[in-house]
Parts: structure tokens; C-alpha cells; sequence
């Protein structure tokens, strides 16, 4: 954000940054929102993460703000078009979106669909293929 707003502020537009608390599937996601405009046009891009349901060492506001943190990280790689994937927390981030997908399934099919979306490494990942089959008992 320090270095993206001054680049903005350069060429005209805003840069904003909003988080919703959303519950899917009994589990609590905060879905942030970067949004991009020049007061006439705006652009967005949504990154989700999962709140832990405890973490070790962590308040519940703790948590809460480290779900935002990441989620508004891969918002804002999804608005200005970022590849991180040499980040450390790349991978168990890729895991907590894979579960994000697939808890916005509502149908059999959809949950298929967005199972089959996920990269070839995720839809390999033990823990991804053990909530797409908790997901698939539900809407059964």
C-alpha cells in the first residue's frame, strides 16, 4: 500500500481498501476488497481468508486482523495483477482460498466445478480433498 498509493495519487485515482466479515458454512472468511478509480470508473479484485478458529498465542481480534491482512494482501495482487508466488505463505494461503471456493458451492455440480478449477496441486491436497468431501456430504 505505501508504495501502490503514491503511484496512484500520481496518475489521478484512488486506492481503497474494505474488508465484510462473511460466515459460509458455519466458518467465519473476511473478504477484503481493493478497489481502484478515478471517480467516474472503478475496478476491484476480492481476496478471501478464513478466520483459524484459534490460534495459538492469539486473541480472537488477533485472528481477525490476520485474516484481514492477508486477505487484502492477495486483493490488492489481484487488482495490480501481483505474482507471489516466492512467498512463504504462498502455499497455506492457496489451501485457505481453495476451501473459500469450494464453501460458496450451493449445488453438487457447482462444488465440482469449483473443485476442478483449482490448481492440479490443490485438487492433490489431502486437507482441499477432505473438505471437498465434507462439502459433498452436506449437499447430498
Amino acid at each position: 500500500m505505501e508504495h501502490a498509493k503514491p503511484l496512484c495519487h500520481a496518475e489521478g485515482l484512488i486506492l481503497n481498501l474494505s474488508d465484510t466479515v462473511v460466515e459460509v458454512g458455519g466458518r467465519v472468511y473476511v473478504k477484503a476488497r481493493a478497489e481502484i478509480g478515478d471517480g467516474e470508473k472503478v475496478i476491484f479484485a476480492d481476496g478471501w481468508a478464513r478466520e483459524a478458529e484459534t490460534k495459538k498465542g492469539m486473541d480472537e481480534a488477533q485472528i481477525t486482523g490476520s485474516a484481514s491482512s492477508y486477505a487484502r494482501k492477495y486483493a490488492l495482487n489481484g487488482l495490480f495483477a501481483i505474482d507471489d508466488t516466492k512467498d512463504a505463505d504462498t502455499n497455506n494461503f492457496s489451501t485457505e482460498q481453495a476451501f473459500a471456493k469450494l464453501a460458496t458451492s450451493t449445488t453438487l455440480v457447482e462444488l465440482t466445478a469449483n473443485f476442478k478449477s483449482l490448481s492440479p496441486a490443490l485438487q492433490k491436497d489431502a486437507e482441499v480433498i477432505a473438505k471437498a468431501g465434507e462439502l459433498k456430504t452436506k449437499l447430498a
